[in-house]
């Protein structure tokens, strides 16, 4: 596995016949899958080109739609960029491609894309200083319940009346944040950006217009309460329009760890807004980890002078908790903070080997040989089971009657309250999955036993009595 799951932006072609690419990238054992979408640039959300399969052969890729006039696209993978052939046959011709990937770590629930809402619908555009709240919590399979804490979101203005912004917010929060997530500089301008938002109980969010424009939001995934991700309150970090315009070559560090909430060591990401803006020519911003290599990437690209132009990225912090931002032409720059990632945690070795079910049971797993006989585990593996909660006992055989074979746990232990197992398991977005477990219960005692079981985001609680 390459890790090549996520979304992947850039753009296909040159000069005047350049459009914009992203596509939806599932892995699983080397075969790929997903859907590609164009776009010509500021003209609004992408097209669904189609559904497509592929494969991974070493670092080259092979992506191809199904339908009567296939897409297709080959590259070469090096770290967070693909470059290659996008090839059509109705026209025929080929174009060169290059795509960065907007990288979205564990914990991410991939939806649709599905449109929520878009105001040119019913024609009701936004007016000047409008704040609008809007559902996501229901579309894509996405809960309308507090176990929600952000979307991600492509947000598009369009058909404006002015110079503005868009920015975007969870509904719990009743004061508007000094931040914005799509940008324009004159009317009639359509502009798009992605947005990671968070989201209030039944997955509301509000979003604020500084000119009147109609809005467009599509939903592309979900980030449950229990994800990785960490949201703070959106906040500016850097503004340089309060000084002189910075210059070709341009280089600052934005201070991450220690700051809003964010601790002061563990931070492996930073979930950031960046927006170029008043740019003297054509060029783009990179942000990297502070103390690493700016490499050849660009995080925000600039196409024209004047533009005001952003960009969502999670963007990697260095050791000393921070990133930095180089500037390749003259231009504003404003950095935005909405939320940070924490390092991955080091878990014993059996389960982090593959990630998969290895092996549900406990037959094979420290055995116990004697009758009557248990061993008790707290904060330590069982096989490829953690135990994450109180004690839980291993038992041995006659202790009580396994299902299959001669060993089972007791979740009770020999700890004040209910033990609890957990284990690691590597998931496909594109599949189901069923969880199937054996109880029992000792009727001493309360003879009803209560167990709850969770399942990623799923989670459900059972309840049976042993008499």
């Amino acid at each position: 596995m390459s890790g090549l799951t996520g979304i992947w932006r850039g753009s296909a072609g040159e000069g005047a016949g350049t459009v914009d690419v992203r596509v939806n990238l599932l892995e699983s054992f080397n075969s790929l899958s997903g859907v590609l979408f164009f776009g010509v640039p500021g003209s609004g959300p992408l097209s669904d080109v189609g559904k497509f399969n592929g494969s991974l052969d070493n670092a080259t890729l092979t992506l191809s739609t199904s339908d009567a006039n296939p897409v297709s696209l080959t590259g070469t993978l090096a770290g967070n960029q693909i470059a290659g052939t996008l090839k059509f046959t109705d026209p025929a011709g080929e174009v060169p491609v290059s795509l960065n990937r907007f990288a979205l770590p564990r914990g991410y629930r991939p939806v649709g894309p599905v449109r929520v809402t878009d105001s040119r619908d019913d024609d009701w555009k936004y007016a000047d200083n409008e704040t609008r709240w809007v559902q996501v919590g229901g579309h894509g399979g996405i809960p309308r319940d507090d176990s929600v804490a952000a979307v991600l979101v492509n947000l598009t203005m369009t058909d404006t009346e002015g110079p503005g912004f868009l920015t975007a917010w969870s509904s719990t929060v009743g004061e508007r944040p000094n931040t914005s997530n799509v940008n324009v500089t004159r009317a009639g301008a359509t502009a798009a950006n992605m947005a990671i938002v968070p989201v209030g109980d039944g997955g509301w969010m509000q979003i604020f217009s500084l000119s009147a424009a109609h809005v467009i939001v599509d939903l592309f995934g979900w980030f449950p309460v229990d994800s990785q991700l960490n949201l703070t309150p959106p906040t500016r970090l850097l503004d340089t329009r309060s000084g002189e315009r910075p210059g070709p070559g341009f280089e600052i560090g934005v201070q991450i760890a220690g700051q809003l909430g964010v601790p002061a060591e563990g931070v492996a990401a930073a979930v950031l807004n960046l927006t170029a803006t008043e740019s003297a020519a054509p060029g783009f911003i990179t942000a990297f980890p502070s103390g690493g290599d700016r490499g050849d990437t660009s995080t925000v690209n600039v196409s024209t002078a004047g533009l005001t132009i952003a960009n969502h990225a999670i963007v990697p912090v260095g050791a000393d908790g921070a990133v930095r931002l180089f500037v390749s032409h003259g231009t504003h720059v404003i950095a935005d903070l909405f939320g940070w990632f924490p390092k991955p945690v080091e878990y014993p070795v059996e389960l982090a080997s593959e990630g998969t079910l290895r092996n549900g049971s406990f037959e094979a797993w420290g055995s116990i040989p004697f009758l009557n006989s248990y061993q008790t585990f707290d904060e330590t593996p069982i096989g490829s089971w953690f135990v994450s909660g109180g004690s839980v006992d291993l038992v041995g055989p006659d202790q009580a009657i396994a299902k299959d074979g001669s060993q089972f746990v007791d979740l009770n232990g020999n700890s004040e309250y209910p033990g609890a197992l957990q284990q690691l398991v590597q998931t496909n977005p594109a599949r189901r999955y069923k969880v199937g477990f054996w109880l029992a219960g000792n009727p001493a005692d309360d003879p009803v036993k209560h167990l709850e079981v969770s399942f990623g985001s799923v989670r459900q609680k059972f309840s049976f009595d042993t008499t």
